[in-house]
């Protein structure tokens, strides 16, 4: 695993075990992630219930590289994708998707 940091973005490439052809069926860190505000992730939350966008899972991470709160779910194309708050931390409450949506 290698991080990178490009201006404002930082890209964390990860080597796959195995090659696979739908990302779907792939190891489940591999995956494209924005960073973005609580308002943008609320935003989305309301979005995917209102558009019934299955949501793969909603991780609250206290320790690591990257920390926050992070939505995942996939793409039309099977690609999977991350929406990430930074701005949570531990302590902060550990909202559901549907809490999130009702803020």
């Amino acid at each position: 695993m290698t991080c990178y940091k490009v201006a404002e973005h930082k890209i964390l490439l990860c080597e796959r075990k195995n090659p696979v052809d739908v990302a779907k069926q792939s190891e489940e860190h591999v995956h494209h992630s924005f960073t973005v505000s609580h308002e943008t992730l609320v935003q989305a939350c309301k979005l995917f219930l209102e558009r019934q966008v299955p949501v793969d899972g909603l991780v609250h991470r206290a320790q690591g590289f990257f920390t926050g709160r992070e939505l995942y779910f996939f793409d039309p194309s099977g690609n999977k994708l991350e929406l990430r708050d930074p701005n949570w931390s531990a302590g902060m409450p550990e909202l559901t998707v549907e809490e999130l949506a009702a803020a």
